[in-house]
């Protein structure tokens, strides 16, 4: 943080860290943290009581427990893990142009490129044009995927999809486009 001169810094620790969901944290230096995490100051008139430990700019409860201490675990494989992030990039990137050959151009990744961060979102009419036929509609294209034993999309979205091949081996990665090629030539038997 004191690098990037950064006074605060938020991270999903869910989505980021490979801990269990939902947790999220908000870290801050010590300047800020007396304004960001000041208890409360509230005293209920009927009783005169003071809630000095709540704090009330932290939205949504308190984390403990399992998430807490799967955050923490994942630690050190999350240092471990950014080492690795420009080859990473390399390989979304090639995947990135790989998945939209796929279909004849009817899956096209939105944002910026190249791709700097290795969550992908891609809009995917080819898809959605099969879901518009398939009997089980938009929970189709996330069920197929689990036939092939590949996980992470949200079932019920088709029209545009979500997902990230960081950390996967090139044969990992050939499953997934290997699937994704498979599942498009349903449009053709539909």
């Amino acid at each position: 943080m004191k690098r990037m001169r950064a006074d605060f810094l938020t991270v999903s620790a869910h989505k980021s860290m490979a801990s269990l969901a939902p947790l999220g944290f908000v870290v801050t230096n010590y300047e800020w943290s007396k304004r960001a995490f000041a208890p409360s100051k509230s005293k209920a008139e009927w009783t005169g009581r003071v809630f000095g430990k709540k704090l009330p700019n932290v939205f949504g409860c308190s984390i403990g427990g399992l998430p807490l201490i799967s955050a923490m675990l994942s630690f050190d494989y999350v240092k471990s893990r950014v080492k690795r992030w420009e080859e990473e990039m390399k390989k979304t990137n090639e995947f990135v142009d790989r998945l939209e050959d796929i279909g004849g151009g009817d899956i096209m990744l939105l944002g910026e490129r190249p791709k700097r961060h290795h969550l992908l979102h891609f809009e995917t009419p080819l898809f959605w044009e099969i879901s518009r036929k398939h009997r089980r509609k938009g929970f189709f294209l996330a069920e197929e995927m689990l036939k092939r034993r590949i996980v992470g999309l949200h079932k019920g979205l088709s029209k545009h999809i979500k997902l990230s091949v960081y950390g996967l081996s090139d044969e990992e990665i050939e499953r997934v486009l290997a699937a994704f090629e498979e599942i498009a030539e349903l449009r053709e038997k539909l």
